[in-house]
């Protein structure tokens, strides 16, 4: 299986301060969380490599349900996916390989940017 999941930085310690903002903060947190996510994997589908399609459309990206939500994961299920990343070969049809890191790498700048408007978020309902 492969995925990755970023985390709200001191996730536990904002959700520990904005309790009581905890409505007006996790909706827009949780948008951001999945459009992170989506960012991964649309990165990522743009280089994983289509022979049948079974990989390319397995692609899932799931947010925490929490009414603070602190993560957001995508991957994929599908067994050879691992082996492929990791193989030597060349893709048959589209794509490339590796195909995971570099379009993580890819998404990061992207990444980068949403968590500086989380972090805005925060900031405005922080109060102190």
């Amino acid at each position: 299986m492969l995925q990755v999941q970023f985390d709200l930085p001191h996730a536990e310690r904002i959700q520990e301060k904005l309790q009581n903002r905890s409505a007006m903060v996790g909706k827009p947190l949780g948008s951001i969380l999945n459009q992170g996510g989506l960012v991964f994997e649309r990165e990522v589908r743009i280089l994983t490599p289509v022979d049948s399609g079974r990989l390319i459309g397995s692609w899932t990206t799931k947010v925490d349900r929490a009414e603070v939500p602190k993560w957001s994961r995508m991957g994929t299920n599908v067994k050879y996916a691992q082996e492929l990343e990791e193989s030597k070969r060349k893709p048959r049809g589209v794509g490339a390989i590796p195909f995971f890191k570099p379009g993580i790498h890819r998404a990061l700048p992207k990444v980068k940017q949403l968590v500086r408007e989380a972090q805005e978020i925060i900031a405005k309902h922080w109060g102190d």
